[in-house]
């Protein structure tokens, strides 16, 4: 289902008067995907603040194969609101109850494949709950490589809840003795372990949201420049929902 989203103008970032979304049912759990296309108006402005920021890779906990660095918070309240009044009509309705941005950072793509962990080579999620949505805006090129959602074949498993983790984890940490480890580069479609069920091409100013416990991975093929400068950009945020009969943004 495409649909024409209604302007949103706050003091630095507006919704682009072309701007649409287009929700999807993807996999054979019919989880819910919501694409958007040309987002925001001028996002180079967008792109120009992510090239002056403090870029980082101090936290541990964070796999992910690169630097980050936070957004502004004029971004963070035009995603809040954004999300309050165009995206959260097309949730499922068990998401509907209070809801709050707890992430949003610029993320830059910089390791090499041949660095990478092997947890950093096969498909992941970032929690286990339910209620917890992910937001990807693409500020990069198409030839940089888009996202892409997986199924566990030996599971069956294409999203990780509290009643899953554990047999999943199990299973994944066995097939690395029987299978062995996965190459030693980013991940490209389909493997032994994995299948992919659906993919989103990246495409500049285009973002994607989905349940944070799905199966995914970044499709990363074009990482860097000529002059070995990193280039594939991403503004990413989880939004939160705490279900109750009544819907709040804070």
């Amino acid at each position: 289902m495409v649909t024409s989203a209604a302007s949103i103008n706050m003091e630095q970032y507006s919704c682009h008067p072309q701007c649409t979304i287009n929700s999807l049912l993807i996999g054979k759990e019919k989880s819910p995907l919501l694409i958007i296309d040309h987002w925001l108006e001028q996002p180079e402005k967008l792109v120009q603040i992510a090239n002056q920021g403090k870029w980082s890779k101090d936290n541990k906990q964070d796999f992910y194969p690169g630097q980050r660095s936070v957004a502004p918070l004029e971004y963070r309240n035009f995603v809040a609101e954004f999300m309050r009044q165009q995206l959260v009509p097309l949730l499922p309705t068990r998401q509907y109850g209070q809801a709050s941005i707890s992430y949003c950072a610029f993320s830059l793509v910089s390791d090499s494949p041949c660095d990478l962990l092997p947890i950093q080579r096969i498909p992941h999620f970032d929690t286990q709950n339910p209620n917890q949505w992910a937001i990807v805006h693409y500020l990069c090129q198409e030839a940089c490589g888009g996202t892409g959602f997986f199924q566990h074949r030996q599971s069956g498993f294409e999203t990780i809840n509290s009643d899953r983790e554990g047999r999943y984890i199990r299973i994944r940490d066995d097939e690395a003795f029987t299978l062995g480890l996965p190459p030693k580069h980013y991940l490209e479609g389909s493997t032994e372990q994995f299948k992919l069920i659906h993919h989103v091409n990246a495409q500049f100013n285009r973002a994607i949201v989905y349940p944070s416990n799905l199966l995914h991975s970044g499709l990363i093929k074009q990482w860097q420049n000529e002059s070995g400068q990193p280039i594939r950009l991403t503004a990413n945020s989880f939004i939160q929902f705490n279900p109750s009969s009544a819907f709040t943004f804070n």
